[in-house]
């Protein structure tokens, strides 16, 4: 079947070092209009893949989207101040248009704190209409054994712009991503010891 970039008037996504940040441009793109906002992570790591991918990526949509394509600089480890520049950014957005807009998220790219933050505002504010979210699978990894994804401590956040909190006396539930630190991950459900676990595969 063929696949389509999905007919939204934004599509927030980013070059990163995985190559599923590249899925967007494996879709065929005979849509009317796309904006694009493609976030430039401070830490641009050292292998030079996150730079040749923001080439094929910038290309991309230079041909593929017949809007803007703009570009917003975040820190991925300071998440509070990268949500406060894409929240800014939508409403900007928002308010070019004069009306509620649609966006499509790349998973593959975007962290899952942006991502949830932006939906959850978006439902709660109605400037977003509807939210697609684009995801490819990874198909396999070469891992050695000093490789490192993540660095420094994982500690739990909060969405800013879902929930409201609960009592002290509520069960919790944690929902857990299943990936490939999964050491990590089994360490942070360990310490939050809640009262159920839902794994998402």
């Amino acid at each position: 079947a063929d696949l389509r970039l999905p007919d939204v008037a934004l599509f927030v996504g980013a070059a990163t070092w995985d190559m599923r940040c590249l899925a967007v441009t494996k879709l065929s793109t005979d849509s009317p209009h796309h904006d694009a906002l493609l976030l430039d992570y401070e830490d641009r790591g050292q292998s030079g893949r996150l730079q040749a991918h923001d080439e094929v990526l910038t290309d991309f949509f230079d041909t593929a989207a017949s809007g803007t394509v703009d570009r917003l600089a975040i820190n991925s480890r300071s998440l509070v101040n990268a949500w406060a520049d894409l929240k800014a950014h939508v409403l900007a957005r928002y308010a070019s248009y004069g009306r509620p807009i649609s966006v499509a998220l790349d998973l593959n790219s975007v962290p899952r704190y942006l991502v949830l933050s932006l939906i959850g505002f978006g439902s709660r504010t109605g400037i977003i209409t509807k939210c697609v979210a684009i995801y490819a699978a990874a198909s396999e990894y070469e891992l050695g054994s000093s490789t490192t994804f993540t660095q420094g401590t994982w500690v739990p956040r909060s969405i800013p712009t879902l929930g409201q909190g609960a009592s002290p006396s509520a069960r919790s539930l944690l929902v857990v991503a299943a990936g490939f630190e999964g050491a990590n991950t089994l360490r942070l459900v360990n310490a939050l010891e809640p009262d159920r676990v839902v794994i998402a595969l």
